[in-house]
């Protein structure tokens, strides 16, 4: 099953071509992610810079953009099982959105500066759970919202959850954590 079809059955996508549907991994996680972007045509760009990531490349965060119906969102769909990634929907266009997350990908502490592991789901959880009392962090991290879910996927430490700022209206299972509104949802491939 499509990665799209997924999280529209799963209701992270509230209606077939409301938003746009976005995923932010390593290629770490995925030795074939690079190749597979270039090969299916998909909309792909690092958000470290290219100066900065030589040697790195397997770490770097790497966003892509995922049409339904796609080759792509089939065969991320079928790999989800084993991939950690962190699926965003957004009513942003592709660059936008890359242009958005850059200014996070990075930070200056003590004169040094310090690139941070987006693609890596697990961080990125954290890092986003770290906002939660902060509302201006949120609102600038979900972009005045115009990013409506962050859906944080690895099976390795059994992490499938999704995450939506506070003014957006939650479900009764949902945990609200400060301005952040949690839900554990787990996408199925059939």
């Amino acid at each position: 099953m499509s990665l799209y079809q997924q999280m529209l059955e799963s209701g992270l996508i509230p209606q077939p071509g409301t938003r746009c549907l976005f995923v932010l991994m390593e290629a770490a996680t995925q030795q074939e992610l690079l190749a597979r972007m270039t090969f299916h045509d998909t909309v792909h760009r690092c958000l470290w810079r290219g100066d900065a990531i030589h040697g790195m490349e397997f770490r770097a965060p790497w966003l892509a953009q995922v049409e339904p119906g796609s080759a792509f969102d089939t065969w991320t769909g079928a790999s989800m099982p084993a991939l950690s990634a962190t699926l965003i929907t957004a009513s942003l266009p592709f660059d936008a959105l890359w242009r958005h997350l850059r200014r996070f990908a990075k930070f200056e502490a003590d004169g040094r500066k310090y690139f941070l592991r987006l693609g890596d789901a697990a961080s990125l959880r954290l890092y986003t759970a770290s906002l939660a009392d902060q509302p201006d962090a949120v609102t600038r991290f979900f972009a005045q919202g115009d990013i409506r879910h962050y859906y944080f996927h690895d099976p390795r430490v059994g992490l499938a959850c999704s995450v939506h700022p506070v003014f957006e209206i939650g479900t009764p299972d949902d945990a609200r954590e400060g301005c952040l509104v949690w839900r554990d949802a787990t996408l199925e491939a059939s």
